[in-house]
Formats: C-alpha cells, structure tokens, sequence
C-alpha cells in the first residue's frame, strides 16, 4: 500500500486530462513539454527523466506521445531502475483501443506495443520478486473536450473515475501486482 514514504512521478500535464484528475487525488511530481519543460519525445530528456525516476517508488506513465515515444520512456525508467535495483511500481496508461480497433492505426499500434511489453515485463519481473510492480490500464474513450467534440455520441469514462481507478491501483498491498486492467464505458 501507498506509505507514507511513496512518492510519484508522472509524465504527464497537471492541466491537462488524466493527469489534471491525478492531481486532484495524489500528490506527485509532473513531467511534460508543457510542464517543468521536459519534452519527453526527445531522447536526451528522456534519459535524464529516467535517472530523475530513481528518486521515486511509482511511475505513471500518462503521456501519450506518439512515434512510440511513450514506450521508449517507459522502457528507460524500466532499465534504469533494473540496472539500479530500484523497487517500486510503474503504472502504464494505455487505451483499449487495440482491443476494439483495426491494428493498421499507428495509435493502436503504439498501445499495442505499450500493452505487450506491460505483459512481458510485470509478469516475469514479480516472479523474480525484484520489487518492482507492473500495471497497464486500459481505458477505452475518455471523457476530455476533445472527444467530446469528436465522438459526441460515444460512451465516454470519467477522469475523476479513471484517477480515482489509478489511486485504487497504488494502494494495493505490495504484494500483490494487477497486471492488467481494462476499463470501457457503455451507454
């Protein structure tokens, strides 16, 4: 469970979506172009946020950065902390999209990506019992402005539901790892 000496980095705009409902429930450090200047699509920031991520036990990864940027951050957090022996817990934010959409999209493509090395990564390093936890979550349309503009016709999650999901996530017993969990809205 969350304890008191849990801390969180988030890649992510505290403004903006998910991450703007994370701040509302946690308390955590935020990352992305648009906040404390960290352009994560570019691989040099990416090594530094990575580094950046030893000095905290959860990892959200919120950001959605197109040209699989988003997984190679992820993959960089994942060997930083491997080669460190850094425990802790890293929270994926991905989409159900690759369940219900045709995989030639590059977004499905990439959350697909993100989906298969969450599977690959959380199951076998719990095994180990090296102290680090792996979770994808999967949420199928969110209910943002632009979505709303969008698909205006579509069943869409709540952000504060989603944030209160992620929390939910966090303050599971330490031993124990949810893997995988896909959420999707229905009207």
């Amino acid at each position: 469970m969350l304890d008191s000496n849990s801390s969180i980095i988030i890649s992510g705009n505290p403004t903006y979506g998910v991450s703007e409902a994370l701040n509302k429930v946690i308390t955590a450090d935020f990352f992305s172009r648009s906040h404390n200047n960290f352009d994560l699509c570019l691989e040099d920031v990416q090594n530094k946020f990575s580094c950046l991520s030893l000095n905290y036990n959860i990892y959200i990864s919120c950001s959605s950065l197109g040209n699989f940027n988003q997984a190679k951050i992820i993959d960089k957090v994942y060997n930083t902390w491997i080669e460190s022996s850094h425990t802790g817990h890293i929270i994926i934010i991905g989409s159900s999209i690759d369940i219900h959409s045709d995989l030639s999209r590059p977004y499905a493509k990439e959350k697909m990506a993100l989906r298969n090395f969450s599977r690959k990564h959380a199951t076998s390093l719990f095994k180990k019992n090296n102290g680090i936890r792996i979770t994808y979550l999967a949420p199928g349309t969110l209910d943002t402005e632009s979505m709303r503009k969008q698909k205006p016709e579509m069943a869409k999650i709540n952000l504060d539901y989603l944030a209160s999901t992620i929390k939910w996530l966090i303050d599971q017993p330490l031993n124990i790892n949810i893997c995988e969990l896909t959420l999707d809205a229905f009207n």
